[in-house]
């Protein structure tokens, strides 16, 4: 006796996979973004590292880890502000161009932007956790979804470098 098409969707499986497979590619999604964040500015293996466990224990967690995670994110863009970095992509294309040729309002609204990414990046993650702790989620999902994190950061850290190799200079 085979499980036929129609089988499937009345049981709902097919609409649980495709509504998995929909929130995996949307976590990917997301967590791209902060990873393409972090290699536009060049960060270092420890940024890395901390922002990507931060992410997975957001996920385990739900809001109960927003504390550190807004932390972290406040930390980064303090960091940024100490050390007046900037995009390495528009450096590399606009040499002249730097925080200190901006106007201090501008360079506060970009900086105030990114934290706000940021935060919201960790507010939704953590929304969609504690929305499976809900729905009492399989275990191996997981790691899926830890896996959906690295796979994100990856991703984002290589748009990050295809974006920054598509900007340099030639010196011919």
């Amino acid at each position: 006796m085979g499980i036929t098409e129609a089988t499937l969707i009345s049981t709902g499986l097919m609409g649980y996979l495709l509504s998995t497979a929909g929130q995996i590619l949307g976590l990917i999604g997301l967590v791209s973004v902060f990873g393409l964040g972090l290699s536009l500015f060049n960060a270092g293996v420890g940024v890395w590292t901390v922002t990507g466990l931060l992410m997975i224990y957001l996920l385990q967690v739900g809001h109960g880890a927003l504390l550190p995670a807004s932390l972290w994110a406040t930390l980064l863009i303090s960091l940024l502000v100490i050390h007046d970095r900037f995009p390495v992509a528009v450096l590399s294309r606009f040499p002249d161009f730097a925080p200190q040729g901006l106007h201090y309002r501008y360079w506060a609204v970009i900086l105030l932007g990114l934290w706000a990414i940021a935060i919201g990046i960790f507010f939704l993650l953590g929304r969609y956790s504690d929305w499976r702790q809900r729905t009492n989620d399989c275990q191996w999902t997981q790691g899926i979804r830890v896996g959906s994190v690295i796979i994100g950061l990856a991703l984002g850290h290589q748009l990050g470098h295809l974006w920054l190799a598509s900007y340099t200079i030639s010196l011919e």
